[in-house]
């Protein structure tokens, strides 16, 4: 089956985007281990923001054909080192800019984030609150 999984920070909105998209995820609430949802794959933020979890990331990535990297776009910095996304090879790998509608939002910051962590694109633009992407 041809699964899409989502990687961020914790907070970034990556359950919500996939509640948002149908997957199958009846309520957001913060992920605390690998969920398989009918055709998503949701991770916990802490497999982004934790090194020594990056295998874990690099691992389930093998049961997904589409990558999704979730910024929030209010956060400050980027969540994967440089090029960390490179390492998925020729899977699909698009950047997903959550959380445009707030007031502190910088979508513009946030695909400079992605493209340091090797994203190429295609970047969607997104907000739960509005609907907005």
């Amino acid at each position: 089956m041809n699964r899409v999984m989502v990687i961020g920070r914790s907070g970034a909105g990556k359950t919500t985007l996939l509640k948002a998209l149908g997957s199958g995820v009846e309520v957001a609430r913060k992920t605390q281990m690998v969920e398989f949802h009918n055709w998503s794959v949701d991770t916990p933020g802490e497999y982004a923001e934790t090194p020594r979890f990056y295998t874990y990331l690099i691992s389930t990535a093998m049961k997904a054909a589409v990558i999704l990297v979730v910024q929030d776009a209010p956060a400050p910095r980027a969540t994967l080192p440089p090029m960390f996304c490179q390492v998925f090879g020729k899977k699909h790998v698009i950047g997903v800019v959550t959380k445009i509608d707030r007031a502190d939002a910088q979508p513009e910051r946030a695909e400079e984030h992605l493209k340091q962590q090797g994203v190429k694109g295609p970047y969607f633009r997104v907000s739960a609150v509005t609907g907005e992407g």
